[in-house]
């Protein structure tokens, strides 16, 4: 019972002293310069995970499927020469890197 009453008259006392001192930026200043912890745990968290999927894929011998599938897309390319010539292909092919290129600007822009 008298540590609530002791709680209460603290609590009155500071209610009634109340003094208020000038801030100036100072909080400011100070949050400015304490470490940025989220950032370094965000960048370690970055790294590990680039390493462990680095690992993965040398681990599943992902240099030899790259490979593999370039090498099959090429050889295609290579075997249907003669349609790379016709002008609907190129156009087609034209229109899609200019709203390629749109898109990347508008997004940029954003």
């Amino acid at each position: 019972m008298t540590d609530n009453n002791d709680d209460i008259l603290v609590k009155k006392f500071f209610s009634e002293n109340r003094i208020e001192v000038p801030d100036n930026g100072f909080s400011k200043r100070v949050m400015r310069r304490l470490p940025d912890r989220t950032r370094r745990i965000s960048r370690l968290w970055t790294v590990v995970c680039v390493v462990i999927g680095l690992l993965i894929f040398i681990r599943n011998k992902g240099f030899t499927v790259l490979v593999s599938c370039f090498d099959s897309i090429f050889s295609d390319i290579l075997a249907r020469h003669e349609q790379l010539h016709n002008p609907y292909l190129l156009l087609s092919m034209a229109v899609g890197l200019v709203l390629l290129w749109g898109v990347g600007v508008a997004v940029h822009e954003r």
